[in-house]
């Protein structure tokens, strides 16, 4: 995919630039809380984990934190939310100095095999330099490795 910018259609005065991504190097800092309940569902709650965000537009490139939990059924099939921040700080703008930009908020998904496969949806909003702009997107996970593509809103 390549980069594009178009003013949205669908809200004025932002600018549109789709992208793809994928989470890199993700390691865990807290597994969080692991419960089995009677039925043989398996929950985790407050797992975090942070890495790098790689992205072919640089309002997207720097270092991702994501915490949430999972509730899974005894067949492996079930549901992932997490709440993550993208900090691009180090991801250089056009000059190549820092940016100073952000991204917080939400991912929710259904998977199977524990995890390991599935798909979902991202929202978010900007902060610092990106302040006003919104991020959407679509993932899949398969074998455990996610990837993305969306687009961001930001203003004209």
């Amino acid at each position: 995919m390549t980069q594009e910018s178009t003013v949205s259609p669908t809200v004025p005065g932002l600018v549109r630039i789709d992208f793809e991504e994928s989470p890199e190097d993700m390691i865990p800092t807290n597994p969080g809380t692991t419960t089995t309940t009677p039925d043989g569902r398996t929950r985790v709650s407050g797992m975090v984990m942070e890495g790098r965000h790689e992205s072919n537009i640089p309002h997207l490139v720097g270092t991702e934190r994501l915490q949430g939990g999972t509730d899974f059924g005894p067949d492996g099939r079930g549901t992932m939310w997490l709440w993550w921040t993208i900090e691009t700080r180090d991801a250089p703008d056009a000059s190549g100095r820092p940016n100073g930009g952000g991204w917080e908020g939400v991912w929710f998904g259904d998977l199977t095999d524990f995890g390991a496969n599935g798909t979902g949806r991202g929202f978010g909003l900007g902060t610092g330099i990106y302040e006003g702009g919104r991020y959407f997107s679509e993932g899949t996970f398969v074998d455990g490795r996610g990837t993305a593509t969306g687009y961001i809103l930001l203003p004209a």
